[in-house]
């Protein structure tokens, strides 16, 4: 686990900033590791939302994993649920350019039916991207420019609908084994 830390690189111009990455400490005894629920997992194409849906039902929560191609009634499937906790949206980690920005819009048809649902449980938008962030000598793909813009989108979505955010997870391939576990930390 790591938060982002800007700071300036020039005390007498605050016009560069570098981006440093500091640890965080542990966190004991998460909230969602308790509670139990419905989760909706909109999958990549190379695996990584099934091997997501397995860890959450190994901690007893019931997953529906919609793959890129098939069709999904986003609002139809929160109205259905009994404990919707949310919707994961993996789908940014088979872009296939770097002017790909159909994530952005499957984002917002995410958001859209989660603004509109009316029911007892407050579930949120988790977005996933992998290899954005840079931490410590990763190596960033071209295709992860595409994928940056989900993060713009995502700090706006945490300021105007902070309700319904779950928050941006940037992961690379080391990390794809702890997503579940990440995900009922948070």
């Amino acid at each position: 686990r790591y938060t982002r830390v800007e700071t300036s690189s020039n005390e007498e111009m605050n016009w560069f900033y570098d981006l440093t990455w500091k640890s965080l400490p542990e966190k004991p005894g998460a909230i969602n590791s308790v509670m139990h629920g419905d989760w909706l997992i909109l999958a990549d194409q190379n695996g990584i939302g099934n091997a997501l849906a397995e860890q959450l039902q190994k901690r007893g929560h019931n997953c529906r994993v919609v793959m890129q191609q098939d069709e999904l009634d986003e609002r139809a499937w929160l109205q259905s649920t009994e404990k919707p906790m949310g919707i994961i949206d993996l789908r940014a980690l088979t872009s296939i350019s770097p002017t790909d920005d159909a994530a952005c819009v499957n984002a917002l048809a995410s958001l859209q039916a989660l603004i509109e649902y009316k029911g007892k449980a407050t579930p949120k938008l988790w977005l996933v991207t992998q290899g954005v962030q840079r931490v410590e000598n990763e190596t960033i793909s071209a295709n992860s420019a595409s994928q940056s813009l989900l993060w713009g989108l995502g700090r706006t979505i945490s300021l105007e609908h902070p309700v319904i955010w779950g928050g941006l997870m940037d992961i690379d391939s080391g990390q794809v084994n702890q997503l579940g576990e990440f995900l009922t930390e948070e």
